[in-house]
């Protein structure tokens, strides 16, 4: 109890700590905004990108890092594996979908239809290519549900993020769609959860195997969301990574669509293998 208790702890002291640096971040980058452009309306992130100027140009990377931090996007990603664990499933749940696209919602709303270029353009493709990349591959290694959820919102955040590559009319939409989707399967997945013992004991991944035959419901509910976070079709999560990707072409960035592509090929194999537990191991 006391190492767990301990656990909990430095997860709430690694998200106060990170949190406040992402708010900080934030308030600076405005600061700077209004110094730059003399006003705080959200027409002056455009009127700032547009700008050839110290502190304009720094003042949007200020607010797209502050950005970065809420959404976990790597570097800035070390908080969600451990406060997605520490927290109840409800929580976690919460943390997973409200927070989430409340983040990217944000983004949306400042960024809007502002065509983004030069070094904005890099930033918005290679942190969020490398969050897809690490995000997949560090989730295979996982034995605790949360945490693989943890890693794959961090995957996840990079996809979404690489729909602002792309000035074209369906940004909005697949944005939106994305964020719709990605909570209710994320939601899906938790609520199959076994309701049996307390949070660190269901979440382990070993306790999943064999739940076809004692909870088919919850298990198919799993299965169906592994399988559309995936983007297996013709599930929706299939047609939300379409919709993104197919923005990310339309735009011109057709390099970074096929990068984005074969990162998220990656995580087919950690949503499967939760398929696996589920339909094919014996019980532990």
């Amino acid at each position: 109890i006391k190492h767990e208790t301990a656990q909990t702890l430095e997860a709430a002291l690694k998200y106060l700590v990170l949190g406040g640096a992402a708010t900080a971040t934030f308030l600076l980058g405005v600061a700077l905004l209004y110094g730059g452009t003399a006003s705080l309306s959200l027409a002056s992130f455009t009127i700032a990108l547009g700008l050839h100027d110290g502190m304009a140009i720094t003042a949007v990377v200020l607010v797209l890092v502050a950005f970065f931090l809420k959404a976990a996007i790597v570097p800035f990603h070390a908080w969600a594996p451990d406060a997605y664990e520490s927290a109840s499933v409800p929580v976690t749940a919460y943390m997973a979908t409200i927070v989430k696209a409340a983040v990217l919602l944000a983004v949306l709303r400042i960024v809007g239809d502002v065509p983004l270029s030069g070094g904005m353009i890099g930033m918005l493709a290679v942190l969020p290519h490398v969050s897809i990349v690490w995000g997949n591959l560090a989730a295979m290694r996982q034995g605790s549900f949360r945490r693989m959820i943890a890693y794959s919102s961090i995957a996840h955040a990079g996809y979404l993020f690489y729909a602002f590559l792309g000035d074209g009319p369906g940004r909005y939409q697949a944005v939106m769609f994305y964020v719709l989707v990605y909570g209710l399967m994320n939601l899906l997945a938790f609520a199959g959860l076994p309701r049996d013992g307390d949070d660190a004991s269901r979440d382990r991944l070993d306790q999943l195997k064999g739940l076809f035959h004692r909870d088919p419901f919850g298990a198919s509910m799993i299965a169906i969301a592994m399988l559309s976070l995936a983007g297996i079709p013709p599930l929706p999560g299939f047609i939300a990574k379409f919709l993104i990707f197919k923005n990310v072409i339309a735009a011109g960035y057709t390099t970074y669509a096929v990068l984005g592509l074969v990162g998220s090929y990656l995580g087919i194999y950690f949503y499967l293998r939760v398929i696996q537990f589920l339909f094919m191991s014996p019980a532990a």
